[in-house]
């Protein structure tokens, strides 16, 4: 499913649990897989994938964050098909991936880094709030997509048709989803976190791509997306 010119969803869908995994793929000169997803999704994952190219065309595979099973559990299986693939992430990610038993070696990327994928360009972003200490964003430059890892994720009840962008009840569905992902929220700073949106606010993202849930799209409905966010802090 193309979300705009090159960059797909390859993710799934359980409609019995309202849960929504969403790794993308990226196309250009050269091709990059954002997160692998779960290792019971990965013949899922590498169906989506084929119907787009051939996994063995993958140049890099970029893990937002390593620690949780459902963005890397699926990395030795993809690999195996996406056999020219280098691994990318925080330096906390090489160190932990290795020790989840896995035989990949993650070359460390940090805030600032960037990848030329000829016509696109992946930016490491330093995300405003996270639920691991090696959480990455990243931003496309072309069509301003800012992939948020689990960060703008939203619910749906067991049994819901999932939509890919998130139109309806915006910030309802933000609040819920925060205040049960990111439970320090109510602890945390209000003016550090307002700083650091105002940052991210600096990139004019047309697209939030988050990995839980429906995608947000339009400048307007980014912009309350940010805005619902940072009025978290301290609720």
């Amino acid at each position: 499913m193309e979300i705009v010119d090159d960059i797909h969803w390859v993710g799934a869908y359980f409609k019995e649990k309202g849960a929504v995994v969403n790794p993308f793929l990226l196309k250009g000169d050269k091709n990059l897989l954002i997160d692998v997803g779960p290792k019971p999704l990965a013949d899922t994952l590498i169906e989506n994938i084929q119907e787009i190219l051939d996994p063995s065309e993958i140049d890099y595979v970029f893990l937002t964050h390593g620690a949780e099973y459902d963005h890397s559990g699926g990395l030795e299986e993809i690999l195996g098909e996406a056999t020219n693939a280098s691994v990318n992430g925080h330096e906390i990610a090489s160190m932990l991936i290795p020790m989840y038993g896995f035989d990949v070696e993650v070359e460390s990327v940090k805030v600032g880094d960037s990848i030329d994928l000829g016509g696109k360009k992946l930016t490491f972003v330093e995300p405003p709030l996270s639920d691991t200490p090696d959480t990455l964003w990243a931003f496309e430059e072309e069509n301003k997509v800012l992939f948020t890892s689990d960060t703008f994720g939203s619910f749906k009840q067991p049994g819901e048709e999932w939509e890919l962008f998130l139109e309806d009840d915006l910030e309802t569905a933000l609040k819920e989803y925060h205040l049960w992902k990111f439970p320090w929220l109510k602890l945390a700073s209000e003016k550090k976190l307002e700083e650091k949106i105002e940052e991210i606010k600096e990139l004019e993202p047309e697209i939030i791509a988050t990995y839980h849930g429906s995608l947000i799209k339009s400048s307007e409905n980014v912009n309350k997306a940010l805005n619902s966010v940072k009025k978290l802090a301290s609720t």
